[in-house]
């Protein structure tokens, strides 16, 4: 059985987790580590995601988009597709919209001129076969049922301490 009905009024990612949304965990550790800017993907009640980053401390360091992707590499994980929202796309690996740009790409997207770019559009297509993925083999708590809820709630001490809002 998955979330519902928690999920019918909450979106997955600002279900807490030991008293904190799971969203805030995410950023309060990728801003922690030096990542300036994020990107969120919304979907499911996405007035909700956003009504939450306004409220936020984070909320300069936000964007939030509503898309995703299928991303397809070779053997070696060098990117040589990207298929966004495409009926059969040649794989299942979703596009987790964290990305590490070099200089070179920041500039590329600024010499499009335009006041907002369209990363899965208009920046990674450019970039095909110079680009790579990286799966993340640290701890992962999909928290789709509530079986796999209370998971993240025992869990959560032991993973990651006493973690403070942001």
């Amino acid at each position: 059985m998955r979330l519902r009905p928690l999920t019918l009024t909450t979106p997955k990612c600002l279900i807490p987790i030991y008293g904190v949304p799971l969203l805030d965990h995410w950023l309060a550790m990728l801003l922690a580590s030096g990542i300036e800017r994020v990107l969120i993907n919304t979907h499911h009640l996405a007035d909700a995601v956003r009504r939450h980053v306004r409220q936020s401390s984070w909320q300069d360091r936000i964007d939030l988009v509503q898309s995703c992707g299928i991303v397809e590499q070779d053997a070696d994980g060098l990117v040589i597709g990207f298929h966004e929202k495409v009926a059969n796309p040649p794989g299942t690996r979703a596009n987790g919209a964290v990305y590490i740009f070099e200089p070179a790409v920041i500039a590329f997207m600024v010499g499009l001129g335009k006041p907002v770019v369209d990363i899965s559009t208009e920046v990674l297509p450019s970039f095909l076969g110079r680009m790579v993925t990286y799966e993340n083999r640290a701890y992962h708590r999909d928290i789709g049922t509530q079986e796999s809820l209370n998971k993240a709630h025992a869990e959560y001490p032991e993973v990651f301490g006493q973690m403070k809002r942001g």
